[in-house]
């Protein structure tokens, strides 16, 4: 399953999923992205799953149709999420709190609900930007979400292990050009697949 797929990071992620072989739950808020997802994959490959993460009742909602429709997940890969940048002056706390809910607390949520879904030597990939390794001037929002979303991500990859020792909880600083925000490219690498039936 892949979130916020239907543009950016998260499209190429999923794309490349469903090229090895994959079985792709595609999640974002706009259907008709998501359905030029679908056609531009191989036939049969990618869910189309429109759901708004920022929405606690949809993040059920999308759970529940996963867990009715697919008896096990191989990876959850955490794309979606939201940029604000602003001077402590003027961005309000509201915009600051919208950040932690896009960045952090949907993520947490959905990762909670699908854990009983996740297969012995699962991934769990919360997908992160430089800003939760350094801040930069106008980023404060964002980057004080992906710290936390670093912080989320960290405990569960080391000490966590000992509940859930098959899922590897993982925090990827990125540097990438994407709609998020103008950054420079970096290459990403997906395992093939064989088995087209996961």
């Amino acid at each position: 399953m892949v979130t916020g797929s239907s543009q950016g990071i998260g499209r190429a992620i999923a794309l490349r999923l469903a090229a090895a072989g994959y079985l792709v739950w595609a999640v974002a808020r706009l259907r008709m992205l998501l359905e030029q997802l679908r056609d531009e994959a191989p036939l049969g490959r990618v869910v189309v799953a429109p759901y708004d993460l920022a929405d606690p009742t949809a993040i059920a909602n999308l759970a529940r149709e996963i867990s009715t429709r697919t008896p096990q997940l191989s990876a959850v890969v955490h794309c979606a999420g939201s940029v604000v940048h602003g001077a402590i002056a003027n961005t309000s706390v509201a915009e600051l709190g919208r950040q932690l809910a896009d960045n952090v607390e949907s993520a947490y949520l959905l990762t909670q609900a699908l854990l009983p879904l996740l297969v012995e030597g699962s991934t769990i990939l919360f997908l992160n930007s430089s800003q939760g390794l350094r801040a930069t001037a106008l980023a404060g929002p964002f980057a004080a979400s992906m710290h936390a979303r670093k912080a989320v991500a960290d405990p569960s990859r080391r000490s966590e292990r000992a509940w859930y020792p098959t899922h590897n909880y993982l925090s990827w600083p990125y540097c990438n050009a994407s709609p998020r925000s103008y950054l420079r490219e970096k290459r990403l690498t997906v395992p093939a697949r064989a088995s087209a039936s996961s």
